[in-house]
C-alpha cells in the first residue's frame, strides 16, 4: 500500500476528477483525432464502455515522438484498429503545447478563454502523467474506463509500426479484461458491503503497486463499509481515509495536529501491529521536521512504536531512526 505522499497525489487527483467531469463543453480533440483532456476522455470512455489508451509525447521536440505520430497515430489503421476500440487520449508536453496555455494581454476574451482551457488540460494531464510514472516519450498506458491505471505498454521497435503496435496492445487484452471484472465487482452498489470490501481489496492487490493511488476513491470507502473490521482488511484503508485530513494539516504546517492524528490512529483497535508502529514512526518524522521538538521528544515516539513489537519487520527503520536521534553527532 502506498504511503502518505502517494496518497496525497491521489486525493488531489480524485478532487480534480469531480471538478473536471462537471464541464459541459464538447470534448477537445487534437489534430490527430485524439482526446486532449484525460478527464473528458474518462467521461466518454464510461459512456462508450471502452478502455482508455493514453499516449504521451513531446511532439516536435524529439524524433521518437514525431516518428510515432507520423508512422502510427496518423494512419488509417490506427483509426480502424485502435481508435475504434479505445478512447485515445494524447497528452503532449511540448513547448508548443505549453505556449497555448498562455493568455497574452492582446488576446480577445474568446482567446483568453481558450488559453485558460488549455492551461487546465495541461495541468490535469501533467498530474495524470506523473501518476502514471511516465519517464520518456513516447509512452503508452492502458487505463480502465474509470481512469484507473492498469499497465504501461512496454515496447521496443514495434511501437513505430502500426501492425506491430496493434498486435502488441492486443497482448494486454486478458489483463485489461481481468481488471475490468475486478473494477465492476469493486464498484457494484448492489453487492453486500463486506463483499464490496473484499472486492476493493482484491483490486488493490491486482493493480500494480505504483497505480494504487488511482484507487483512492474506492479505498477510503472501506472503513464505512466495514465499520467493525469483520473482514480484517480495514487497517491500511483506515489510515488512508485519515490521511485526507492529515494532508490539510501538512499544507498548513500544523505539525501538532499531524502528530495528534497519528496518535489517534495508533490507538485504533482495527489497525495491524505494523501499521500502529508506522503511525508512531510517521508522528516522529513530522515532529522532527517541525523544528519545534527536541531529539528526546522525537525519541519518545520512536521508542513507543518500537515497544509494540521489536521483532516486527516495521522495527528496522524505527531502530535506525533511534540510532540517529540517540547519537546525532555520529551522523553529522
Amino acid at each position: 500500500m502506498k504511503k502518505f505522499f502517494a496518497l496525497c497525489s491521489a486525493l488531489i487527483l480524485t478532487a480534480a476528477l469531480f471538478v473536471s467531469c462537471s464541464k459541459k463543453e464538447a470534448a477537445a480533440i487534437d489534430d490527430h483525432g485524439c482526446y486532449m483532456d484525460i478527464y473528458e476522455a474518462i467521461v466518454d470512455a464510461k459512456k462508450e464502455n471502452k478502455n482508455i489508451l493514453v499516449i504521451i509525447t513531446t511532439e516536435g521536440e524529439d524524433y521518437s515522438s514525431e516518428a510515432f505520430i507520423d508512422q502510427v497515430v496518423d494512419t488509417e489503421k490506427f483509426d480502424a484498429e485502435i481508435e475504434s476500440k479505445f478512447i485515445v487520449c494524447h497528452m503532449d508536453f511540448s513547448e508548443a503545447t505549453y505556449n497555448r496555455t498562455v493568455a497574452l494581454e492582446t488576446f480577445t476574451e474568446e482567446e483568453k478563454k481558450a488559453a485558460d482551457r488549455y492551461a487546465e488540460m495541461f495541468q490535469s494531464n501533467y498530474q495524470y502523467a506523473s501518476m502514471l510514472r511516465c519517464e520518456y516519450t513516447p509512452s503508452l498506458f492502458l487505463l480502465t474506463k474509470e481512469g484507473y491505471g492498469v499497465s504501461p505498454v512496454d515496447y521496443e521497435d514495434e511501437a513505430f509500426q502500426i501492425d506491430s503496435l496493434v498486435e502488441l496492445i492486443a497482448s494486454y487484452d486478458a489483463q485489461m479484461e481481468e481488471a475490468n471484472k475486478m473494477v465492476a465487482a469493486a464498484t457494484d452498489k448492489k453487492a453486500a458491503p463486506l463483499d464490496q470490501v473484499r472486492a476493493i481489496d482484491a483490486l488493490y492487490k491486482y493493480i500494480r503497486d505504483e497505480y494504487e493511488p488511482f484507487l483512492a476513491e474506492l479505498g477510503i470507502k472501506i472503513p464505512e463499509l466495514d465499520k467493525n473490521n469483520e473482514t480484517g482488511l480495514c487497517s491500511p484503508y483506515i489510515i488512508m481515509a485519515a490521511e485526507d485530513e492529515i494532508i490539510g494539516f501538512v499544507y498548513n504546517s500544523d505539525f501538532t495536529s499531524i502528530v495528534q492524528k497519528y496518535m489517534e490512529l495508533a490507538q485504533n483497535p482495527y489497525l495491524t501491529e505494523e501499521d500502529r508502529m508506522n503511525c508512531y514512526f510517521d508522528a516522529a518524522y513530522f515532529l522532527s521536521i517541525s523544528g519545534a521538538a527536541s531529539d528526546r521528544e522525537v525519541l519518545y515516539y520512536l521508542q513507543q512504536g518500537l515497544a509494540i513489537n521489536p521483532e516486527s519487520p516495521a522495527a528496522e527503520r524505527i531502530i535506525e531512526a533511534i540510532d540517529v536521534f540517540s547519537n546525532p553527532q555520529a551522523f553529522e
